[in-house]
């Protein structure tokens, strides 16, 4: 069983992901303290889930089109049946204010949906995505944040939104055409961490103290450095990886070195001894969790541990 995506929190209830089975079928993972996680045989084909003020919903794709299931402790599912208002949902993102998600609205649209109970959704007026051919959501420290960009112009950009309705272009300018950005946040900080798949090096990466609102490109990677001489984003990359768990940073790199922050602008090196799988330089993707950092190489082996500071 492959390390499970970033997982999210359900509140009073612990944590849900979704992981893979090892055949490439996607499976939904609960846990009650990150530790521990059980799969849920429930629902088919599960690819996207979300917390929001009723509990978890999650996006099934089966053959036959999205289906949303409904979960207020992440044990007792049901079958809410199809989604109205959007025919195809890419990506989704809760609080408690509501969730995010983005889709085709129309054979026509791909733009941007709200909705309290993820089964009814409205759509957002949202500016210069009709002609962009990525749109993606997250959330986190109740904020919600849209990033975009065509391949086409390679322009891009990034809003915010406390309520999932009314959306704030940032000054971000980390849109790179083939590469997936993802927003990591930690006590007092953002990253922007731009790579070509979930779980690579970055091939940009930019840094905000206000939630969002302006950023700053840090061409170093934090304390991780680059690979290249970096002519141009796609030709140069981080030297390791960084993530989250919502109230630190960490940033792993191939030597064996790892460093948290709590703001993505001030590093401190810590002790580092993950297990290795037959080479030196073993790349592995990882997730922070509030208990420690969970490991995983080639789909094959899980391993939890707890990353601590030095004496």
């Amino acid at each position: 069983m492959e390390s499970p995506s970033k997982p999210g929190r359900l509140r009073d209830h612990g944590y849900a992901a979704l992981g893979s089975d090892g055949t490439g079928s996607n499976i939904l993972l609960t846990s009650p303290d990150g530790a521990t996680w059980t799969p849920t045989t429930a629902i088919q084909s599960p690819y996207f889930v979300a917390a929001g003020p009723g509990g978890l919903v999650v996006v099934d794709q089966g053959s036959s089109g999205d289906t949303i299931w409904t979960s207020p402790d992440g044990t007792q599912w049901h079958d809410a049946g199809r989604p109205s208002g959007v025919s195809s949902i890419q990506s989704i993102a809760g609080t408690t204010a509501g969730l995010v998600a983005t889709g085709q609205v129309n054979p026509t649209t791909f733009g941007v949906v709200f909705s309290t109970d993820g089964v009814s959704w409205s759509p957002v007026a949202f500016k210069d995505n009709a002609s962009w051919d990525y749109l993606g959501v997250s959330a986190g420290d109740g904020r919600f944040f849209v990033t975009g960009g065509s391949s086409r112009t390679g322009v891009g950009g990034l809003w915010w939104s406390d309520d999932g309705r009314i959306w704030t272009r940032s000054s971000w300018a980390g849109f790179v055409v083939g590469a997936l950005p993802t927003i990591e946040i930690a006590g007092s900080g953002l990253l922007a961490w731009t790579s070509p798949a979930i779980g690579d090096p970055a091939v940009d990466m930019e840094v905000s103290r206000d939630g969002g609102k302006t950023w700053l490109e840090d061409p170093g990677f934090g304390p991780l450095g680059s690979l290249g001489t970096c002519p141009d984003h796609m030709s140069c990359q981080s030297d390791g990886y960084i993530a989250s768990n919502g109230s630190i940073f960490l940033a792993v790199n191939d030597a064996g070195k790892a460093w948290t922050s709590s703001d993505g602008v001030a590093w401190e090196q810590i002790q580092w001894d993950p297990p290795q799988w037959g080479a030196s330089t073993t790349r592995y993707t990882f997730i922070v969790l509030p208990r420690g950092v969970m490991l995983g190489s080639q789909g094959t082996e899980l391993y939890y541990g707890s990353a601590k500071n030095e004496p």
